[in-house]
């Protein structure tokens, strides 16, 4: 979700765009879910590297670990220079990108893997309130620009609150996870909110 847009936001048919960019994850995630499971199944472990050196693909398996991280590195550098150049344009795109990288490099080398767990879920902090107002600001009230000032302050007070609920409910568990309940839970008081601004702001002008 958070780099779709990256790759969608230059599209000339935004819907039909959409769906294809849609699609393909979805058939793409769903092939490798279904690989995973049965390869797990079959071999009876979980372990990746055990797998492949049972299956015996061996030059195969090498090929397939390189080109998917060179592509997932590829495509979280991507995003992530698309934003700082979005914040900040007199930065050069392909210098920021090669910045990036080798800071990404520095701290692969540095930092321990077992941060990584806590990272994913500080990214699902940040992004999950955040998709929950973005989606609510578009479908429910048509926002494709937002100018007022009081908007943006609503929005960021949202945000923040979102990102303290989603860490402090990282160990609660539900059947349906702790991500949608927290993006269903800021969409709807982004709603109402927003709802008593209008009202508000409606009964003043009239007054």
């Amino acid at each position: 979700m958070p780099v779709i847009s990256d790759y969608t936001c230059k599209l000339t048919k935004h819907t039909k765009g959409t769906l294809y960019a849609v699609f393909a994850y979805c058939f793409g995630s769903c092939l490798m879910y279904i690989i995973g499971l049965s390869s797990a199944i079959h071999f009876n472990t979980t372990d990746i590297c055990d797998i492949f050196a049972l299956s015996g693909l061996g030059i195969i398996a090498l090929l397939v670990i390189l080109l998917s991280t060179i592509t997932t590195n590829f495509i979280a550098i991507n995003s992530a220079t698309l934003c700082f150049t979005n914040l900040f344009h007199r930065f050069n795109f392909k210098i920021t990108f090669i910045c990036i990288c080798l800071f990404s490099i520095f701290l692969a080398y540095f930092v321990s893997m077992q941060q990584y767990e806590n990272f994913l879920y500080f990214i699902g902090a940040i992004f999950a309130p955040l998709f929950a107002i973005s989606f609510s600001e578009f479908f429910i009230f048509h926002n494709t620009k937002i100018h007022s000032d009081k908007i943006i302050i609503k929005n960021n007070l949202l945000w923040l609150v979102g990102f303290i609920i989603y860490e402090n409910l990282i160990d609660c568990t539900t059947f349906i996870g702790i991500t949608f309940p927290v993006m269903l839970g800021i969409a709807i008081c982004n709603i109402i909110i927003s709802y008593i601004l209008n009202q508000t702001a409606f009964s003043l002008k009239k007054s």
